[in-house]
């Protein structure tokens, strides 16, 4: 449900443009890259997650970029959309039979960055 939402509010962004919509989906990204901070104190106590850990870092790390793609301060250069596709595609490799399902909608916001 969660990702469904992003993924809502990533298109509905795109289509419309609303300013509003861009503090929803820095709220979900935000949301991941300090889930995987806590997720790393429990991987620690936990071997049977550290599978998991990988899977966790990716989505922080495509969430940064999400961020960066949302960020007027941010110079989004075709060099800068080509080392964020980069580590999108990285983030597509299967993970313990998971698959992030924001990947796709976390590329669109790098490709419509001006």
């Amino acid at each position: 449900p969660v990702a469904r939402e992003f993924r809502m509010r990533v298109d509905e962004y795109l289509d419309t443009g609303e300013l509003e919509k861009t503090q929803e989906i820095k709220d979900y990204l935000l949301l991941w890259i300090e889930n995987h901070n806590e997720f790393r104190e429990i991987v620690a106590n936990s071997p049977i997650l550290k599978e998991a850990k990988k899977l966790s870092l990716d989505l922080s790390n495509i969430s940064k970029i999400g961020l960066q793609a949302l960020s007027s301060s941010v110079k989004h250069t075709d060099a800068w959309k080509a080392e964020a596709g980069k580590m999108i595609n990285a983030a597509r490799a299967s993970h313990m039979e998971c698959e992030l399902r924001v990947i796709d909608h976390i590329q669109k916001l790098v490709d419509a960055s001006k």
